[in-house]
């Protein structure tokens, strides 16, 4: 399928073999890229209940060592492979399996249904909170309660779900004295929504539809992956059917918890005398030391590019010590990043969606580095993204400046041997 009308400046062209008019033959196409490691992370549908995929190469080369259960979700193209850390959901029935667990205040005025949808977030139903006459502002509510037997007074937890509908709504989550609430507009996209509280009761009551001054009858709130974790920040949605999950006990009627996740490949596909390494990101929280990729030989020699200090940074260490040799921009989460890191023998740079970022380095990236692993997302299950990667590639080349451009503005996945388009 033609994805443009153009032809992206890094796609090969065929010479014009029609010379009949004379004047120089066109030039012969420029050779494909070096491309030494692509992984797309593609696999089947429905991405709402088939969670499976590929962490293979195009060229065969497979991961060295992978920790947890691989998830797969949707990505910048097809299917991104998700890097987490362990995390247990107490919500029971986060998924409108059933109703099981959640009740309305008042079923009159709002009701409550687990309905089939083929576009939930995750599994075949989502949960559907229907306004109607008599609704009332802030004590009209869709609630789970949860006792002391899983919540820690002054701990801090992250209360998040998504939801998609119509009006507006004021989700809450209270310990029946502190409420910490949030005011939304819905629309017929999905959007999670997040919620921070420390408690200071040991229960906590979940209010994801939850009527606003502004509420009206016939407005709806479809809601589905409700999750709550003892966190300062939030991680993937998880539940108990999904790979490397399990349920405290009955499914749909329990907690659930994931395994940390980890993904590492051969670093001696690196070139360490130059090369690029580019990938789509997508992290979920605004939380310090997150990695994007980490090349690590299991001593104190390392490369990594990460989240921290609300910068995105590139570091270096060996024998002789370890520093941020480039501080670039932030960049926003819950959304998709295209991060890319270029190097030779006597500079380095980092672009973001297609942008240099904090200058460029001048020095041996590699001097000192051995780098025999080469980790997606986080070093083994340390400093996680907790979030996804897709479209990870390698070149055994420094792109050019216009060639990264090229490659971000084609909004396309790659092709290797090729380029994009």
């Amino acid at each position: 399928m033609q994805l443009f009308p153009t032809v992206p400046r890094l796609t090969r062209l065929l010479p014009n073999r029609n010379n009949s008019g004379g004047g120089s033959p066109a030039p012969p196409p420029p050779p494909p890229l070096p491309t030494v490691f692509y992984a797309a992370y593609n696999g089947a549908t429905p991405y709402n209940t088939d969670f499976t995929g590929n962490d293979n190469s195009y060229n065969g080369i497979t991961p060295t060592q992978t920790i947890g259960g691989a998830i797969f979700r949707p990505g910048k193209f097809g299917k991104a492979r998700q890097i987490a850390d362990a995390t247990e959901n107490l919500v029971i029935n986060p998924v409108g399996n059933d109703l099981t667990a959640w009740v309305s205040s008042d079923d009159t005025s709002l009701t409550l249904a687990a309905i089939p949808s083929t576009s939930a977030q995750f599994g075949n139903n989502v949960f559907r909170a229907e306004a109607q006459a008599g609704i009332s502002a802030g004590t009209t509510t869709i609630y789970q309660a949860h006792s002391h037997t899983t919540i820690n007074s002054g701990s801090d937890y992250a209360f998040s779900f998504f939801a998609r509908g119509s009006g507006e709504w004021s989700p809450a989550v209270h310990d029946g004295t502190t409420y910490e609430e949030t005011t939304i507009t819905l629309t017929s996209e999905w959007q999670r929504i997040i919620i921070y509280i420390s408690p200071g009761a040991a229960e906590l009551y979940l209010n994801p539809a939850r009527a606003s001054a502004n509420t009206s009858a016939s407005d709806y709130m479809e809601y589905d992956g409700v999750q709550l974790e003892e966190k300062s920040y939030i991680t993937p949605f998880h539940y108990g059917d999904m790979p490397g999950g399990s349920w405290s006990g009955t499914p749909h009627n329990s907690t659930s918890t994931r395994s940390p996740q980890s993904l590492r490949y051969d670093g001696t596909v690196l070139d360490h005398s130059a090369g690029t390494i580019s990938a789509c990101f997508y992290r979920h929280s605004e939380v310090n030391f997150q990695n994007y990729f980490y090349i690590y030989t299991g001593s104190t020699d390392r490369i990594f590019v990460i989240h921290n200090s609300n910068l995105t940074r590139v570091y270096k260490r060996n024998s002789g010590g370890g520093t941020y040799v480039i501080n670039g921009s932030p960049i926003p989460e819950r959304t998709w990043t295209k991060i890319t890191i270029t190097w030779t023998e006597t500079e380095t740079k980092l672009y973001l969606n297609g942008v240099q970022s904090g200058g460029t380095w001048s020095g041996n990236l590699f001097d000192g580095i051995t780098g025999n692993h080469l980790y997606i997302g986080g070093i083994s299950t340390q400093t996680p993204l907790n979030g996804f990667v897709d479209e990870f590639c390698i070149w055994s080349a420094a792109l050019t400046e216009a060639q990264i451009a090229d490659i971000y503005n084609s909004n396309a996945p790659y092709s290797p041997g090729t380029g994009y388009g």
